[in-house]
């Protein structure tokens, strides 16, 4: 998994600075030249994030390094979901999903999800994705019309969301673009 070779030297915040996007070019273009597709700076960025936002997915990789590596963190079978309706003011992160869950998701949905930042607002966008079967396109409408942040300032969050739902299959409704 080539963003295993990025996450050592690499803090997630400073990835944006000039030594790590030398050291992201750098093996893209090694692994342009062992002729491996996909291996721009930018996907390596988004294979390093899914590594770091997704550690438990590292069991269900067979790649040789993978195998050599920690297993991140386990899953947590009493639960499909990996954030509470109401969380604790002492709870830092959510809980992780699932592998099996996580797998439901296409590659298309994680590259997306690991840009957003907020562990509440990822945990939201993937429950909201798997429970109603959100298509790459409708993951990002959500996320450009901010629905995690007005479900939150909503009195009637369900409301919020099942209105989302509808402007998805209907044009006819209006969805804020950000």
């Amino acid at each position: 998994m080539p963003g295993t070779q990025l996450l050592p030297a690499v803090p997630l915040k400073a990835f944006g600075t000039g030594h790590h996007d030398l050291q992201a070019a750098l093996l893209s273009a090694d692994l342009r030249k062992r002729e491996v597709p996909g291996a721009s700076p930018d996907m390596l960025e988004r294979m390093r994030l899914l590594y770091l936002h997704y550690p438990q997915m590292a069991e269900r990789i067979s790649a040789p390094l993978v195998r050599k590596l920690p297993l991140g963190v386990p899953a947590t079978p009493e639960s499909d979901i990996s954030a509470p309706a109401v969380r604790n003011s002492g709870d830092r992160t959510p809980r992780p999903l699932p592998v099996e869950k996580l797998l439901e998701l296409s590659w298309a949905h994680l590259a997306d999800l690991v840009r957003l930042e907020d562990p509440w607002k990822r945990a939201f966008c993937e429950n909201e994705c798997l429970k109603g079967h959100w298509s790459k396109r409708q993951l990002q409408r959500q996320i450009g019309s901010l629905l995690y942040e007005r479900s939150g300032l909503s009195t009637d969050r369900e409301t919020v969301i099942e209105r989302a739902a509808l402007a998805q299959d209907d044009p006819r409704y209006f969805q804020p673009t950000g």
